[in-house]
């Protein structure tokens, strides 16, 4: 499996699965919480320099999106007309154009044997799926902050940091901190 990620992570966690991860920062990060423009740059790169691999994959999943901008054009034509028949590429940025050239919103499309599917708003196509699903996420979040009956704020946990946006009277999140100081 590979993965093209350009976000705020570790990238030494996604690797300790047995995924190989092309298009990240030069400190083993990503530059921003949501992929900035500079992100985009370093996937298509990595895309262009290993077409490959994307071309050989049985599914591409994509899921790239600029707040506020037309999604980013990550797989060409060109590298839907190397993969072989069968192949799925499923677009999740359908809703906002797609990051494969040829998804079209909300319709399923057969290229060569290639099918790119561009059903945009998944979790609504499946509400109570969806809405199990984020339940038992919210529960397993509640379970994780409670600690022996108390409340527990371990802001170097991984999960509880990445969860809250304030702790201690100081805006937490990034993304939020830079909107309210005007960055």
């Amino acid at each position: 499996m590979r993965v093209y990620y350009d976000r705020d992570c570790d990238v030494n966690l996604i690797k300790s699965k047995n995924v190989v991860v092309i298009g990240y920062g030069s400190q083993g990060h990503a530059h921003a919480a949501n992929m900035k423009d500079s992100g985009v740059k370093n996937v298509r790169i990595a895309l262009r320099e290993d077409s490959s691999s994307v071309s050989k994959a049985d599914m591409v999943i994509t899921t790239a999106l600029i707040p506020g901008k037309k999604a980013p054009i990550l797989i060409s034509s060109d590298v839907v007309d190397l993969m072989k028949p069968g192949s799925v590429i499923m677009d999740l940025a359908a809703e906002n154009g797609g990051n494969c050239e040829l998804t079209k919103k909300d319709e399923i499309v057969n290229h060569n044997n290639v099918i790119i599917d561009g059903t945009s708003n998944i979790p609504s196509t499946m509400p109570i799926h969806a809405s199990d699903l984020y339940s038992k996420n919210i529960v397993a979040l509640i379970k994780h902050l409670i600690k022996d009956n108390e409340v527990n704020l371990d802001m170097s946990d991984e999960i509880i940091a990445g969860s809250t946006y304030t702790h201690d009277g100081k805006i937490t999140h990034q993304q939020t901190k830079e909107i309210i100081e005007g960055k």
